[in-house]
């Protein structure tokens, strides 16, 4: 199991979705800020579906997630599941110009190819 923390500004809260008397989930999916591929379903499982009360789209939110992958008949599964949120700002308080709540963008490490690569079968890493 990898534990790490996201930041980022709630897209869309989904409905709370139950499995079984014993399993719920309710997802929420977040937008990073980043160029590419901006957006990241989050889950919420049982007890923890709480910490999703009063939250509304448009807040930018601190999650501490777990990331854990399972297989089940040979395929594998990831899921990131949320177990605490910490409000960073809320949707009242975005009268304040766009550019001030943007998350910040780590710098790209552009990395040189080497000049001996001359086959196409040959990665640069």
């Amino acid at each position: 199991m990898i534990k790490t923390i996201f930041e980022g500004r709630i897209e869309k809260i989904c409905e709370v979705q139950e499995f079984s008397e014993k399993f719920m989930k309710r997802e929420i999916v977040l937008n990073s800020g980043d160029e590419y591929n901006p957006l990241i379903c989050i889950q919420f499982v049982n007890d923890k579906i709480s910490l999703c009360d009063g939250l509304e789209p448009g807040e930018l939110i601190k999650c501490h997630l777990n990331i854990i992958s399972k297989e089940y008949n040979g395929k594998f599964f990831t899921n990131i599941n949320c177990w605490k949120i910490e409000t960073l700002d809320s949707v009242a308080s975005k009268t304040q110009p766009e550019q001030n709540h943007q998350i910040q963008k780590k710098p790209i490490k552009k990395v040189p190819f080497p000049d001996d690569f001359e086959s196409s079968d040959q990665l640069p890493f």
